[in-house]
């Protein structure tokens, strides 16, 4: 074997590979390790090293270059490091085949495409480890590297780039438990959510130390109370991309799908959301109808009759259309009556039922299509309106024709029918409400989310009235004579995020507290692997059972509005539950008098305390008056008429004895207290 003097270096060009280094024959012993090495960290072992030794003495050398770059003086090995220790165990054993002058066939590259020929080769041979895999593309964009340059090089998108970037980034502490297998891919995406590595590293020693360890209770320990842009129905009405354009602050979440992240200003996404709804609600009056209205659930539309559409006559176009529809129906309804039983699972029998079904469809498509196009009485709209609200995936709900019972009777006198049109006048007259009330809408909603919150709190300790609540909205979709209003949602949504939005102040309530007491408590009941959740449950006491079932029916009730209705459905939860909303709640300047005029504050004294004292707030100014009654009704439990119990007091939910009444300090049922069954 020959060998040339460590000076020298055998250089061939390859015009194939121009502009993509130079081969060489370099001397064994020119050759060094490189820190830039994409797997430069990892320890190769003796077993490994002994493999690759054992490959190239079988082989009388190495089968494929190594990639390296020159100093000067030695040439770093950038790619090829398992081969280049194989060399080096022959040259330690004394192996005569390969002494330090041996000739290495090497390719070298300039200093600046080493890296991105190291990850290039360790990615192309087998999937490099993750933590090296992050990394190298961390690597190379610290060189001076585009995202879109290193997206290319590697076939990927600039996404996936940006996702290996955002891992790369994260605390070093966690990048080397990360490295040794302590903590997993899909928590390390979770963990990108912490803007800073204290707060990388505080929510991961949060999340050991806590009991329940699924993925999201280490988002909650991040995002806490912030909104998911991705699923939460007013947050995708609205659309990530207006809430950041008007400024709001958007925690992102690379590697989640469209819409991902986390809103953090609910107030912010609350106003665009009206503004929204508003410009919304104007197009649809702009159509001739006599009022819109916003409504928080389209099925809570209020009651009454439904406008009917005017026959549409079809062009001749149309009719024609629908005429070879119902053609083709009758031919293949022939067809298959006059098919042998016999031949009903043969493939022409399976041909004749598709062509049947599929003419069948078409003429019922074609009559919905043209039924759509019916249009209302333009001179009956203006007596009839529309609600709409926000939907399921944040769409838009409209129903159109609606006319309130109040309104009935001037759509019966425009139809010619005058004696109907009395009686009608006469009913609203009857139950019509005298005067409007002293609350804005907003004060409302923020008064209807303290009580939800409350009912929920009361509602998650008690298995009776929680059944109860749950069964109306299965009863009322299945038995259609039962339909009505309803105060849960089935799919056990949870309403926290909701309701903070309305109002802020709610978080730390009472309520608030004992819902999330209440929560760590069942969550220690359930199995730290959601794979277990089943046979958990499956196994787990009734008793335990009916108390997560209350809790999540609990959670999901929202009795939230934006007017004074003389009841609710959630009156009646409240009813059943005793519920005196003293316990959860009192007036204060910031919760209640800031928000309400001057005379009303005068109501809330004489009420509360006196008319004497009542008196003075005449002389006052509004923000006197809210200082003075906030001292005198304090202590006093006086509720406005929204949080007043609207029922006479009836028999309890429950086939036993009458549950006593929850206390916020209590309602969060600590282990070993017994609830309501």
């Amino acid at each position: 074997m020959n060998a040339i003097h460590a000076d020298n270096a055998i250089t061939a060009n390859n015009s194939a590979a121009s502009g993509a280094g130079k081969f060489k024959l370099v001397p064994f012993n020119r050759l060094v390790e490189s820190k830039r090495n994409v797997n430069a960290k990892v320890v190769i072992s003796d077993e490994v090293r002994k493999q690759f030794a054992d490959s190239i003495s079988a082989n009388d050398g190495l089968l494929q270059n190594l990639i390296v770059t020159f100093d000067g003086e030695h040439y770093p090995v950038e790619a090829g490091r398992k081969r280049f220790a194989g060399l080096s165990y022959l040259v330690a054993q004394g192996d005569p085949r390969f002494t330090p002058e041996y000739l290495v066939p090497v390719l070298e590259v300039a200093d600046d495409d080493a890296l991105i020929k190291s990850a290039s080769e360790n990615l192309a041979r087998n999937a490099m480890r993750p933590a090296e895999e992050f990394e190298a593309f961390k690597a190379m964009i610290d060189e001076g590297r585009s995202i879109d340059f290193v997206a290319q090089a590697f076939n990927t998108t600039p996404r996936a780039v940006e996702q290996r970037l955002k891992l790369a980034q994260l605390s070093p502490t966690l990048f080397e438990l990360f490295r040794d297998d302590k903590i997993r891919l899909d928590e390390m995406k979770v963990l990108t959510l912490a803007p800073s590595h204290a707060d990388q590293e505080s929510a991961w020693e949060a999340f050991q130390k806590g009991y329940w360890r699924d993925l999201s209770t280490l988002r909650s320990l991040i995002v806490k109370r912030e909104i998911n842009a991705a699923t939460d129905t007013t947050a995708l009405f609205v659309g990530v991309g207006a809430y950041v354009a008007a400024g709001g602050f958007l925690r992102q979440d690379l590697f989640g799908g469209d819409n991902s992240g986390y809103i953090a200003d609910p107030e912010l996404l609350s106003k665009l959301c009206t503004e929204k709804l508003e410009a919304a609600a104007a197009d649809v009056k702009a159509e001739g109808w006599g009022w819109v209205e916003v409504i928080q659930n389209i099925y809570n539309a209020p009651s009454g009759d439904v406008l009917p559409k005017e026959d549409y006559v079809p062009t001749e176009a149309e009719a024609a259309r629908l005429a070879a529809a119902k053609e083709e129906h009758e031919a293949a309804e022939m067809l298959w009556a006059d098919l042998p039983e016999e031949d009903a699972d043969t493939e022409e029998g399976d041909a004749l039922y598709a062509r049947r079904e599929k003419a069948e469809d078409a003429v019922r498509n074609i009559e919905d299509e043209l039924l759509e196009k019916g249009a209302y009485n333009p001179l009956l709209m203006k007596f009839a309106g529309a609600v709409m609200a926000i939907g399921q995936g944040g769409r838009l709900d409209v129903r159109r024709g609606i006319v309130r019972k109040e309104d009935a009777a001037a759509v019966a006198r425009a139809l010619g029918n005058d004696a109907e049109a009395t009686r009608l006048e006469k009913a609203v007259e009857s139950t019509k409400s005298a005067v409007k009330g002293p609350h804005s809408e907003s004060l409302i909603r923020r008064l209807t989310a303290n009580q939800t919150l409350a009912v929920q709190a009361e509602v998650a300790g008690n298995v009776d009235v929680a059944l109860a609540v749950l069964l109306m909205p299965l009863i009322r979709t299945v038995f259609s004579k039962h339909s009505g209003d309803v105060c849960a949602n089935v799919r056990a949504e949870d309403q926290s995020n909701h309701l903070a939005a309305i109002d802020p102040n709610i978080v730390g309530s009472a309520a608030a507290k004992a819902i999330d007491k209440r929560k760590k408590y069942l969550a220690a009941k359930l199995p730290k692997n959601a794979s277990a959740l089943f046979a958990t449950l499956l196994n787990m006491q009734m008793k335990d059972r009916l108390e997560l079932l209350a809790f999540c029916t609990a959670v999901s009730i929202d009795g939230t509005r934006g007017t004074e209705m003389d009841k609710h459905p959630i009156d009646l939860v409240g009813e059943a539950l005793d519920l005196d909303m003293n316990n959860w709640w009192e007036a204060s300047a910031e919760t209640y008098l800031a928000s309400v005029s001057r005379q009303q504050i005068a109501v809330v004294v004489k009420e509360a305390v006196g008319a004497k004292e009542a008196q003075a707030v005449e002389a006052m100014k509004k923000g006197e008056a809210v200082s003075y009654a906030a001292a005198q009704i304090k202590g006093k439990k006086w509720l406005p008429k929204v949080l007043r119990p609207k029922f006479a007091p009836k028999t309890k939910a429950g086939p036993s004895t009458k549950s006593k009444q929850a206390k916020p300090a209590n309602a969060a049922a600590p282990k070993g207290e017994t609830i309501t069954q």
